[in-house]
């Protein structure tokens, strides 16, 4: 660990400017954009200034802005400035400067005159160390570009912490990916406010460009997503806080951002930011304000559509629609705000803003009279932004402003009247626009605000109506600056009164020709008492004879039912409160205004009901002034009795009430009530409903005491009055008041108030569509909620009103009336649970016959609406056999089809349609299709005539499949569906009597047979369990074909539904059959093989996950002790050799008890037996038996005995056999039928032992069965069968006992001596059978006993051993046998040690025979020849002291001779590992000598063996430690020598085994080899080897060998290269060995072939590696050095003949270096030179060679002697070769670049 004084000095070293080192500050020069390393060193700042120069002039035409920084950075001055010698004031102002330029440059640093301009910066200026940061943020836009790896190249070692995320790159010199940025912008904070700062300072000095704006945009917004990610982490008050430090790092910079009004990019990447805040942050609203009022605050025309989506975003977020005043303000000065906005709408939700922005312009709605913000709210409105319910808050909204405004004041300004104006005008536009309507409607009930009210507070009549001719053509109220010359408009319009009329009444049912000009003189004298008062003396309307004549009082009573203003209602009820109260003497009965002052009562607004309860009373005045006696109420005369209605009959319809009842209806029930009525508008219904019905106990007690309590009669009276008036009356208005308030009387007397009503619904069906919709719109009433009333008037036992009804559902009536058929079934639909049976099915008949109808028109709302309600009622099954029988048959499907021409309807005759007659099959499947789905809907009970009627629609559908050739899979499981609900209906009600002859299985079944739909499928298969269940006896005759079904399709589906199916198909069809076949005394298993059969076909198909559970149901169901056997045997049978099926067949096996276990296996082997008997019975009927040559009988028993085999040999049975806990059946029993089971295997395997296969696996059957006992039970089993003389069955115990020894515990003593007394009988068995196999398994369990037992009781092991090492072991004449005597010895030796020395000496010499024979050509065994490996591993791990030296050479020979035998790979593993075990166990002294003896036959055996060979030399030489190697280095020395010498012997012979890359490969194995050996010694112990190596290369072979001799010295050379590389200066001094031998081989060996020119390399390779690393002046010395100058300079000579520049150069150039002495410097000199002077180009141009390696080896040092060299070089500089006159220029180039001086003044 460094101390803090090492960490200073650290520091110091790497701020250091390194101005007194010079290799630093060329290192720092060297940095550069453009130049090499090599090539920037040796520039100029002159030369670099000329080319950057040029560079920045181009930069300065592109942009003038550049100009200015050739008085700075780019002057003549710049050259000399060095900014270590500069003030930090100036280095502050030049850091500026350079900031400045590169800001600039950002924008166009992909081209080449900004690069080269800042190639500048960085080589003079240095900007990437002193102006790092500032530059990594300039180039940091091109990020993924070359010229950002350039940068990271020039970087300094210690760039700033903030940028710290790119030292990775910088070691690399690759491109940080964007994520990279993004992610150090999220977790260095430092980072992210540096890089924000940058682009700040640069939009405010206006240097940036766009694309740095949308970088930085983009990086910001995903770093902000992901910094608010992270943030989200921990507790809530955590992410609060770490959400506010968020907030507190961007907000200022996105201020500083959203100032800058002249960069409109950063405001754009400011609002993205702004937007990624806020829907990644739970901002609260004062934070959301502050956002908003920032982004308004400084934004321009081209800013503004981003603005308002990043408002829209704010807005949505925002919890207040209230909008901020100062964004109201600034947002109202933008120009086409509204289309703005709306565009924006298509792309973004910009709902909330727009509602925000529309409430606050209408709130600041004033007296300033701007009529701009009114126009604004209308297009707002107009436009598409807004939902209905933000519509309808702004309509809300402009209402309360308009009821605010209040009417004309004095003192009002003109700007408030033109306001309100406005909002008249704005509101009556919208309220009678159509998409507006009902939304205005809507907002008047939301704000509380009552029309009318409005209406006269804003002076207009919002409700402009289409009216008719009589009607009033403009209700509004006079304005008298419109009319500037009419100064007296009443008096205008009354004049244009006539003065007579002949009209009766005006609510008479003809069309009035002047009531509309009446009316609207009327509507302009509501401002003025005294006008209305002057109205009412108009002639016209006759008032004098307002008593007697129904003109005047009917005008305004249809005034005040008809839709006019509140004001004009409660007016005209006062004008005839007046009237009544000035004729209060009158003599005239008045109960003909009793109906519309009721009306009147239950007007909406409360001052009509205040005016109505005015004329009521005024009314009782009357009625009391007659006095109460009968006789004087008679005096009255009715008023209008005949002509209140015209003159016309229906005023004589009217049931006119007597006098005494009209004034108790007046003022005993009316009167009391009026203060409740005119509170409550729905309290005079109340009334008339507690007068006319007859109340019960409890309501009696709770009525009034001022409720009349009518007669009887006197209720029937009212009733009939009222009903009639309903009835006859024009005004709908009326019509609807009247039966809203009777239509809750249920019976008044004796009379209905269905019945009273009727004649209206009779009269009302029969109305005009057009009519009545004219007159609803005219009177302003609801035609819809008027049907409702008006039908919902008929009950569920009102059979004339459900007649009319069922009319206009069949079209009788009604058929045009807008709504009425709607209106029709939606009161059917309120009453249709308490209607009766009998009611309800013609009416569903007509709906089903229009339903239908109008599916096959494919028109009408009335089909549609009639369809939904038979969808949405319940239906009974009375209702849905109707139906069911009014579906077309067959017949009529042929009728549709053919109606010229019957066809035949026979199934088999059918005949095929064509396209254009199946148009009437598809009607009809149209329509049943329709009436199915209503009975699958319905869910309907049992119902003996709609089940038969499903039936044959069943039927049906199968000719209609055979017509049209379609499945019609969805009619088929609709029908199967619904009776499959009957049928379980049935199951549980047991008093229901079934006729089953109704039930058709056939054609359930031919569903399930005919169709490919799985749907269908699984509804028949389930409809058929359920009716097993009830009846199963039908359905017994058709269960076969069903399993066979069920087998080819459901079983094959993996859904859960699937699974049900079978399961439900499996519980409730197979019992009955079962017990039906019981019934009938046949045998079950015979009875549903068929059903077994269809199950174990489609096990392939079965999803696997589902197999077990599948077959356990179905043994389940039918009894696992009868069929387990059964259905086992058939999956063996039906897939023989398929593992899926025998896995599975243990698995179900498992599921059951040992002892149904033990049964089954009974069975199966009794199926077996009957399988080859003469005369099958049993099998025939389970199995597939073909007596074909007995060949598929055999193969049928094999197959049962193999079944019984895996079956017994199963753990889990074993393991519950052997638990007496776990079994399930007293142990007797168990003993019992395993008994019986192996007895009956017994005399079954002696009955077939001329069936040589299936003896065989019965063997293996009974092996496995015996498998189920106890290892001790076992062997004493096994001891008993080796008695008999089957040697089969000897080999299949024995090898099954091998297995069971190898899992038994060592612990068990009782099991001990069984397994002891055992051997004996085993080597028995070994010693006098003669069957290979059985030899075989008796060594192999004899081997399992000695590895588990034999240390236990050695001597009973090696008795029978001795066995093993003789002719029935290891010398038997077989090699199976053989192979495992030797693995047995092997566990011998590694189990008894020592103990088994009197075995080997014998054993040795035979296992050797055995290998050699192994590995001979003739009979290579790769098994023998493993097994004599694995024992002579045995013994150097167990008894390495046993194995003599000639043992040792003898196995290492065999060795030889088994790597080059070509075995397989196990083969060579097992030798490798023995030789590995050698290395490990052998003596050193033995094993070095041995390998030195057998080095020569390795080499022999060929390369496998010799690398081999060399390999175990390397493990021994690493095994051992120095005193071993060192005591035995001679040997070891020897071996190498051997080996050595494989280049010469490989060259000589001819028939060599090696090649010439196997000799290379093995020499450096051999270098490898050698060197660790000579890294184990000392100097004193190698030199003398040393000696005698080279000794041995130069003068062992003979000079008459040459070629030998060459190759021998080419092998020592290669060695001495890797020598010297290796061990460098330690060995220098050993290289006066070799001086001598290096000269004569340098000046006397001829170069005449490829091995002596190889030779000549490797020794010039083997000089400059001694020279490299002589640092002791080893050659320096004039004796070594003279020796090997004079033969190493002149091998310049022969450039023209080899590589003198590659090998001679470096190595003269190295010498010069290791001899640092000017005289031998000289010496070397004045050689090269002479040869510059050669004829031979070739010479000369390697003498030039020499001197450049030369001078740029040694530098100044050399060039100490360039006088001398000056002569030659003007010579070669004109020199005929141009070769020699390159070079020597480029020589004289890097001198001068040495001396720093121009040599031609010197060489002129």
């Amino acid at each position: 660990m460094s101390t803090s004084l090492a960490q200073q000095l650290s520091r110091i070293a790497t701020q250091s400017t390194h101005s007194l080192n010079l290799k630093a500050q060329k290192a720092a020069h060297s940095q550069s954009l453009i130049f090499d390393a090599g090539v920037a060193t040796k520039q100029g700042f002159d030369s670099l200034y000329t080319l950057c120069i040029e560079g920045f002039d181009e930069l300065c035409l592109l942009d003038q802005r550049f100009v200015e920084f050739r008085k700075t950075i780019f002057s003549e001055e710049s050259k000399n400035q060095d900014r270590t010698h500069m003030t930090a004031g100036e280095n502050e102002e030049l850091d500026r400067v350079l900031e400045d330029f590169l800001a600039l440059a950002g924008a166009r640093l992909l081209l080449k005159p900004v690069i080269k301009a800042v190639e500048w910066l960085v080589r003079r200026f240095r900007v990437h160390q002193y102006n790092t940061a500032w530059l990594l943020l300039t180039f940091l836009p091109y990020h993924d570009t070359p010229i950002f790896r350039t940068i990271l190249a020039v970087l300094p070692s210690s760039i700033p912490h903030t940028f710290r995320f790119l030292r990775p790159y910088v070691a690399s010199l690759s491109n940080p990916p964007r994520h990279t940025i993004v992610y150090t912008l999220v977790n260095n904070h430092g980072f992210a406010a540096a890089f924000s700062n940058y682009i700040l300072r640069l939009c405010k000095a206006r240097q940036h460009y766009q694309a740095l704006l949308t970088f930085w945009a983009g990086l910001m917004a995903e770093a902000v997503s992901g910094t608010l990610d992270l943030a989200r982490s921990g507790r809530k008050g955590v992410q609060m806080q770490n959400e506010q430090d968020v907030m507190i790092r961007l907000l200022p910079v996105l201020n500083e951002g959203l100032d800058l009004k002249k960069v409109p990019e950063l405001r754009l990447g400011c609002y993205m930011i702004l937007i990624v805040l806020a829907t990644k942050a739970n901002l609260d609203d004062t934070v959301l304000t502050s956002m908003m009022e920032a982004v308004v605050a400084g934004w321009t025309t081209e800013t503004v559509p981003d603005a308002l989506v990043c408002l829209a975003v704010l807005a949505e977020i925002r919890e207040s629609v209230t909008l901020p005043r100062k964004v109201l303000k600034r947002m109202m000065v933008v120009e086409n705000l509204a289309a703005h906005l709306e565009n924006l709408s298509y792309q973004y939700r910009v709902g909330k803003l727009a509602l925000s922005l529309t409430l606050g312009t209408i709130e600041q709605l004033d007296d300033s009279g701007n009529s701009g913000e009114l126009k604004f709210v209308e297009k707002m409105l107009s436009s598409k932004i807004f939902t209905p319910a933000q519509t309808t808050s702004v309509l809300s909204s402009l209402l309360v402003m308009a009821d605010s405004m209040g009417t004309n004041s004095v003192g009002e300004t003109e700007s408030t009247t033109n306001t309100r104006a406005q909002l008249a005008d704005i509101l009556t536009r919208l309220y009678n626009s159509e998409p507006f309507k009902v939304l205005t409607m809507e907002a008047l009930k939301k704000s509380g605000i009552d029309i009318e009210s409005l209406e006269l507070q804003l002076q207009t009549t919002i409700r402009v109506e289409t009216s008719s001719k009589e009607d009033v053509k403009e209700i509004k109220m006079p304005d008298a600056d419109s009319i500037p010359y009419q100064p007296d408009p009443l008096e205008t319009a009354l004049s244009r009164l006539p003065t007579r009329t002949v009209e009766v009444s005006f609510l008479s049912d003809k069309p009035s020709h002047i009531f509309g000009d009446v009316a609207h003189a009327f509507i302009m004298t509501l401002t003025s008492p005294a006008a209305i008062k002057r109205f009412s003396t108009t002639p016209v309307l006759r008032p004098e004879l307002a008593n007697r004549d129904p003109l005047f009082y009917s005008f305004f009573i249809r005034i005040w039912c008809g839709p006019y203003p509140a004001a004009a209602r409660s007016a005209a009820l006062r004008v005839v409160e007046k009237s009544l109260s000035d004729h209060k003497n009158t003599l005239a009965d008045f109960q003909a205004l009793i109906p519309y002052l009721m009306v009147a009562l239950a007007d909406p607004a409360g001052m009509v009901r205040q005016a109505a309860a005015g004329v009521v009373l005024s009314c009782s005045n009357i009625y009391q002034k007659a006095g109460n006696g009968k006789e004087k109420l008679k005096r009255l005369q009715p008023w209008a009795a005949e002509d209140i209605y015209g003159n016309s009959e229906a005023s004589y319809k009217i049931d006119w009430m007597p006098p005494e009842l009209c004034r108790t209806i007046i003022t005993g029930l009316l009167v009391p009530g009026l203060e409740e009525c005119i509170l409550d508008s729905a309290r005079i219904s109340n009334l008339i409903q507690l007068a006319l019905m007859k109340p019960s106990q409890a309501q009696a007690k709770n009525m009034r005491a001022e409720t009349p309590n009518l007669k009887s009669s006197h209720r029937g009276a009212v009733l009939s009055y009222l009903a009639s008036h309903a009835i006859i009356t024009p005004l709908l208005t009326v019509k609807l008041g009247l039966v809203k308030m009777l239509s809750q009387v249920k019976k008044a007397g004796k009379l209905k108030g269905t019945n009273a009503l009727l004649p209206l619904l009779q009269t009302w069906v029969s109305q005009k569509s057009a009519e009545l919709s004219q007159r609803c719109d005219t009177e302003h009433v609801n035609l819809r909620e008027l049907n409702d009333v008006i039908v919902g008037t008929v009950t569920s036992r009102n059979i004339e009103g459900l007649a009319a009804l069922q009319a206009v559902i069949n079209g009788e009536a009604g058929g045009s009336h807008l709504g009425l058929f709607t209106a029709t079934l939606g009161h059917l639909r309120k009453i249709w649970p308490s209607l009766k049976e009998d009611l309800k099915v013609p009416i569903g008949q007509s709906l089903l016959k229009l339903t239908l109808k109008s599916s096959s028109l494919k028109s009408g709302t009335s089909g549609e609406e009639a369809r939904e309600f038979l969808r949405s009622v319940d239906l009974s099954p009375e209702i849905l056999a109707a139906f069911v029988e009014q579906l077309p048959g067959t017949e009529q499907l042929q009728q549709r089809t053919t109606p010229a021409k019957r066809r035949r309807v026979s199934r088999d005759q059918m005949v095929k349609i064509s396209p254009q007659e199946s148009k009437g099959a598809a009607a009809a499947v149209n329509e049943i299709t329709y009436v199915l789905e209503l009975v699958d809907s319905s869910k309907p009970t049992f119902h003996p005539t709609l089940m038969k009627g499903l039936f044959n629609i069943l039927g049906e559908l199968q000719q209609i499949r055979s017509q049209s050739g379609s499945e019609q899979a969805y009619l088929q499981s609709l029908i199967l569906g619904s009776l499959l609900g009957m049928v379980n209906d049935l199951k549980g009600d047991a008093s229901v009597k079934i006729d089953f002859t109704i039930m058709r299985t056939d054609l359930i079944v031919d569903c399930i047979r005919s169709t490919c739909n799985p749907q269908v499928q699984n509804a028949a298969l389930l409809l058929v369990a359920s009716l097993a269940e009830i009846a199963p006896d039908l359905v017994l005759h058709s269960v076969m074909p069903i399993f066979t079904f069920i087998s080819s399709t459901v079983l094959r589906q993996d859904d859960d539904y699937s699974v049900y199916v079978i399961d439900q198909t499996i519980h409730r069809v197979i019992p009955p059959l079962v017990k039906s076949l019981k019934k009938r005394n046949q045998d079950p298993v015979v009875g549903t093989a068929e059903l077994l059969l269809s199950f174990t076909a489609a096990f392939k198909h079965v999803p696997a996950h589902r197999q077990l559970q599948l077959f356990t149901s179905l043994l389940h169901t039918l009894g696992e002790d009868e069929f387990l056997f059964a259905l086992l045997s058939m999956l063996a049978d039906k897939y023989p050799g398929n593992d899926n099926v025998e896995a599975f067949v243990v698995e179900l096996s498992g599921q059951y008890s040992p002892l149904t276990q033990l049964k089954t296996f009974s069975k199966i082997l009794d199926l077996a037996i009957d399988v080859l008997a003469p005369s099958r019975t049993l099998s025939q009927e389970l199995l597939a038996v073909k007596d074909e040559n007995g060949q598929n009988i055999a193969d049928i028993a094999i197959r049962l005995l193999s079944l019984l085999g895996r079956v017994s040999s199963s753990d889990t049975l074993s393991s519950r056999l052997v638990k007496s806990s776990d079994w399930e059946a007293p142990a007797s029993q168990i003993q019992a039928a395993f008994s019986t089971l192996f007895e009956k295997f017994l005399g079954f395997e002696r009955s077939i032992k001329n069936h040589e296969r299936v003896h065989a696996t019965c063997v293996e059957a009974m092996d496995s069965l015996l498998g189920l006992l106890s290892t001790k039970h076992y062997i004493q089993c096994v001891e008993r069968l080796l008695e008999r003389s089957s040697d089969e069955l000897h080999w299949i115990i024995l090898r099954a006992l091998k297995s069971r020894l190898g899992r038994t515990s060592q612990a068990d003593r009782n099991l001990l001596e069984t397994i002891v007394g055992f051997i004996p009988r085993l080597t028995h068995t070994l010693e006098n059978s003669s069957n290979v196999l059985v030899k075989h398994a008796a060594i192999a369990c004899l081997d399992t006993i000695i590895e588990k037992y034999g240390k236990k009781n050695t001597e009973g092991v090696l008795s029978a051993v001795h066995a093993v090492t003789g002719s029935h072991g290891i010398n038997h004449n077989d090699r199976r046998v053989q192979i495992i005597a030797l693995l047995c010895l092997s566990s011998v030796v590694e189990t008894l040690g020592p103990d088994a020395i009197s075995l080997i000496p014998g054993a040795l010499t035979i296992a050797l025979n055995h290998l050699e024979t192994s590995v001979a050509e003739s009979e290579k065994t790769a098994g023998l020849h493993n097994a004599v490996y694995s024992f002579l591993d045995a013994i150097f791990v167990h008894l390495p002291w046993i194995i003599t030296a000639n043992y040792l050479d003898r196995i290492l020979r065999l060795s030889h001779k088994s790597a080059e035998a070509g075995l397989d790979e196990s083969a060579n593993e097992n030798r490798l590992h023995f030789l590995r075990t050698i290395v490990r166990q052998a003596a050193a002294k033995d094993y070095f000598t041995t390998l030195k003896r057998t080095m020569a036959d390795a080499i022999t055996a060929g390369p496998l063996a010799t690398k081999e060979h060399l390999e175990s030399l390397r493990m021994a030489i690493e095994k051992h430690p120095k005193s071993i190697i060192i005591k035995h280095a001679q040997a070891l020395a020897d071996a190498l020598l051997e080996a050595f010498d494989l280049r010469r012997l490989h060259a000589l012979e001819k028939s060599s085994k090696f090649t010439t890359e196997a000799v290379i490969e093995m020499e450096k194995t051999m270098h490898g080899i050698a060197i660790k050996m000579i890294l184990k010694m000392n100097d004193t112990t190698f030199r003398p080897i040393f000696s005698k190596l080279i000794e041995w290369a130069a003068t062992s072979v003979s000079k008459k060998e040459q070629r030998g001799r060459v190759l021998r010295l080419t092998t020592t050379y290669t060695l001495l290269d890797e020598f010297f590389t290796t061990l460098k200066s330690i060995v220098t001094s050993y290289a006066s060995y070799i001086v001598d031998n290096v000269v004569d081989i340098l000046t006397k060996m001829p170069l005449i072939d490829e091995e002596s020119k190889t030779l000549w390399a490797i020794v010039l390779r083997t000089l400059h590696r001694c020279f490299e690393h002589d640092q002791d002046g080893f050659w320096q010395s004039p004796s070594h050095f003279n020796a090997i100058r004079n033969a190493l300079l002149p091998q310049l000579d022969r450039a023209s003949s080899m590589p003198v520049i590659d090998e001679v150069v470096p190595t003269i150039a190295e010498l010069a270096t290791a001899v640092e002495s000017g005289d031998h410097h000289k010496d070397i000199n004045a050689a090269i030179l002479k040869y510059m002077r050669s004829d031979d180009t070739h010479v000369r141009l390697a003498a030039i060679k020499c001197e450049e390696a030369l001078t740029e080896k040694l530098g100044e040092e050399w060039l100490a002697l360039l006088p001398e060299m000056l002569p030659f070089i003007s010579e070669l500089q004109e020199d005929d070769d141009e070769n020699v006159e390159s070079e020597t220029h480029r020589w004289i180039v890097q001198m001068e670049g040495i001396l720093g001086e121009s040599l031609d003044s010197m060489l002129q």
